[in-house]
C-alpha cells in the first residue's frame, strides 16, 4: 500500500476521487497490471498513469456538481426506502383487516387456498430437440425470471408446464421464502419445471 496526497495547486481531491471511479481509470489500471492474472500495480506504473485535468477552478466546479448529484440520489433513495416501509405498514393493516376502508363493513371470512384457486396443468407435446426457455420464481416476492434455456433432452424432470398471463406460480420448494408471483404478459406461454 502506498500513500499519496493531491498537490493542491494542481488538483482537487474530490475531482480526483470521482475520476478514479470511471471506466477509463480502471481500464488503464488493467493495462498497467499486465492483463488478467496480476492484480498489483507497481508504483512506477501508477506514477505514469494519465488523468485528464481541466484548470483547477473547473475541477472544483465539476466536483460540486457531482456532489450535488450524489446528494440528490441519496435523498431519493431515502425517500424510496421510507415509501416502501410505509407501503409495508399499510399492507399489514389493510390485508389483515386491522384497518378498514371507509364505506366498507362486514365480517372477513377465511378461505383455504383450494377454495379460491384451482390447480392448472397445461400439457403439451414434449420434444427432445426443442429449446425451452424456462422460467422460475424468485424468493421474497421478487417476481418471475428467465432461467437457462435447455433442450428437451437436457431436462431431467420431464414434467414441464405452461404458464399463462394471469396465473399464479408458487414454488413448492421455496414458498417458505416467499417464492410466488403473478405471471405477466412478458412470461405468457413460457414453460417451467413442475416437480411432482
Amino acid at each position: 500500500m502506498s500513500i499519496y496526497r493531491p498537490k493542491e495547486d494542481v488538483s482537487d481531491r474530490e475531482f480526483l476521487i470521482a475520476s478514479m471511479t470511471t471506466s477509463n481509470w480502471f481500464n488503464e489500471i488493467r493495462e498497467r497490471c499486465g492483463g488478467s492474472t496480476r492484480t498489483r500495480i507497481a508504483r512506477s506504473e501508477l506514477g505514469k498513469m494519465k488523468i485528464p485535468l481541466p484548470p483547477l477552478p473547473e475541477q472544483k466546479a465539476i466536483a460540486r456538481i457531482l456532489s450535488t448529484a450524489d446528494t440528490a440520489i441519496h435523498t431519493t433513495e431515502k425517500i424510496i426506502a421510507q415509501k416502501e416501509l410505509r407501503k409495508k405498514w399499510l399492507m399489514q393493516q389493510l390485508l389483515t383487516g386491522k384497518k378498514r376502508l371507509k364505506g366498507f363493513g362486514g365480517e372477513w371470512k377465511e378461505y383455504s387456498y383450494e377454495k379460491i384457486l384451482k390447480v392448472i396443468k397445461r400439457n403439451f407435446d414434449w420434444d427432445e430437440n426443442e429449446l425451452y426457455k424456462l422460467i422460475s420464481v424468485r424468493r421474497r416476492s421478487g417476481g418471475i425470471f428467465y432461467r437457462e434455456a435447455l433442450y428437451g433432452r437436457q431436462i431431467l424432470v420431464k414434467t414441464l408446464r405452461t404458464a399463462n398471463e394471469g396465473d399464479f406460480l408458487f414454488s413448492k420448494m421455496q414458498i417458505l421464502h416467499g417464492a410466488s408471483a403473478l405471471v405477466t404478459k412478458e412470461f405468457d406461454g413460457r414453460r417451467f419445471l413442475a416437480p411432482i
